[in-house]
């Protein structure tokens, strides 16, 4: 039996319960989206993301793999698709890339649906820039064990990182003295 899913809507921060604290990796995310904490992309000219959407579903049957992990948006109209990883036995770069850029493809089919959304929010005149940036954030520990993406895999995803803390030890970990969550794009050893 198909579990049809509800409608996408993006900021709904009253709709999902804190997940267990096991659960890193969807702790993680969920800390992210409900402190409404705000992302800076240091090396994108401290380019300031907010998240507004957190475990997507995406098609007709809802499974937990068939999840967006985060959204966000910046006040330019562009839209940020988000893949977490948390432990380095989270999948390879290679399957993260895929992973978002299949997202993003995805959410580009109910480009109208949230396009309204954002309008609704922001004002008739809001509407959002195509295409979609592509994000892996993960703390740098995870990117330490792994290979870097095959060039036309990674093409077009950011690789980032917390600029500071290694690890992912709750939000204030990663949170600068003037609250933003800071971001660098990982320096591959090879």
């Amino acid at each position: 039996m198909k579990t049809r899913t509800k409608p996408l809507h993006l900021f709904n921060y009253d709709r999902f319960k804190e997940p267990d604290i096991s659960r890193k990796e969807q702790h993680m995310q969920w800390e992210l989206f409900t402190s409404r904490a705000k992302l800076r992309l240091v090396e994108q000219n401290n380019r300031v993301i907010m998240t507004c959407g957190y475990e997507i579903p995406l098609g007709e049957v809802i499974i937990e793999k068939k999840r967006i992990d985060l959204v966000a948006y910046d006040e330019e109209r562009n839209l940020y698709i988000i893949e977490t990883k948390y432990t380095n036995g989270s999948g390879s770069t290679n399957m993260a890339a895929e992973q978002v850029r299949a997202y993003a493809e995805e959410l580009l089919k109910n480009i109208v649906r949230i396009d309204q959304q954002f309008q609704e929010l922001k004002g008739d005149s809001w509407s959002l820039n195509e295409p979609f940036r592509q994000l892996v954030i993960a703390p740098r520990c995870y990117y330490d064990h792994k290979r870097k993406p095959n060039a036309d895999i990674g093409e077009g995803v950011l690789f980032l990182t917390f600029k500071h803390s290694d690890e992912y030890n709750g939000l204030d970990s990663v949170r600068g003295e003037d609250g933003f969550v800071d971001l660098i794009e990982y320096k591959w050893k090879r």
